[in-house]
């Protein structure tokens, strides 16, 4: 945005206004030539979506690239309770997401821990096993409602979670997810708060596990898939706070 400069001759100012839609192409063209070789896995809304790595994209194609993942993942959640499987993930996009070098991911407090390399944290199939510990004892637990804003270094998101009880009622809590990314589009960070544990927990009770890390951990063997480590320490941390929290109670 810029102000009138009074002291500026209308002259001046006519040829200012005619150079800036040069002066912005050139830029454009100069940002993106490192990309045109590359070509787009797809199109959404008018905006190439290219895959993670790809050097010199505008702001606006990060940008549409963090906020569509973003929106398949969430809407995943929305339809896999009526089948208890996830659609698969349109050819591709697995080039449009991947961690990078000394990721760290937060999910619900247990504390910035080192993502691995072939992490099951990503995808379709920790989507299917995270599900399966909420759906052991909550089968209609699900997203209802989301919203989503960003740019090209920060994905912020709210989701709905509901699920029902065994006495019929429906709790539900927001989920904040806030995800970060460097300038090739590699997650840096992933943090995950939760509004309310307590209603997460009883999801995950209601099927037998005692806390999220728990299920999960059981989860991944059934599906006879690797424990990351960074799960191992997740275990850990909680397992140590429930100790803590056991000896305040005596």
């Amino acid at each position: 945005m810029y102000s009138s400069p009074r002291l500026m001759p209308l002259s001046s100012l006519t040829a200012f206004a005619l150079l800036l839609p040069t002066v912005a192409l050139a830029a454009e063209k100069q940002a993106t030539s490192a990309a045109s070789h590359a070509a787009p896995v797809r199109v959404v809304d008018g905006v190439p979506l290219y895959p993670v790595g790809t050097p010199g994209l505008t702001k606006e194609e990060r940008r549409a690239r963090n906020l569509y993942m973003a929106r398949q993942g969430i809407e995943g959640y929305r339809v896999a309770y009526k089948t208890h499987s996830f659609p698969a993930p349109l050819p591709g996009d697995e080039k449009l997401s991947a961690w990078a070098p000394n990721a760290t991911l937060d999910l619900a407090g247990s504390g910035p821990m080192p993502v691995q390399h072939g992490d099951p944290a990503e995808g379709v199939k920790f989507g299917l096993v995270e599900a399966k510990v909420f759906w052991r004892g909550t089968p209609d637990w699900r997203i209802t409602d989301y919203h989503i804003t960003g740019d090209e270094n920060v994905v912020i998101s709210a989701t709905k979670y509901e699920g029902t009880m065994k006495d019929g009622s429906k709790p539900h809590t927001w989920v904040t997810d806030i995800h970060y990314f460097d300038e090739l589009g590699r997650k840096t960070k992933w943090i995950e708060p939760v509004s309310n544990n307590a209603v997460q927990e009883s999801w995950i009770k209601q099927g037998g596990y005692s806390n999220y890390m728990e299920g999960l951990v059981a989860e991944l063997k059934a599906a006879n898939l690797p424990v990351p480590p960074a799960l191992s320490m997740g275990m850990e941390v909680i397992n140590n706070q429930n100790r803590k929290s056991g000896q305040r109670q005596r």
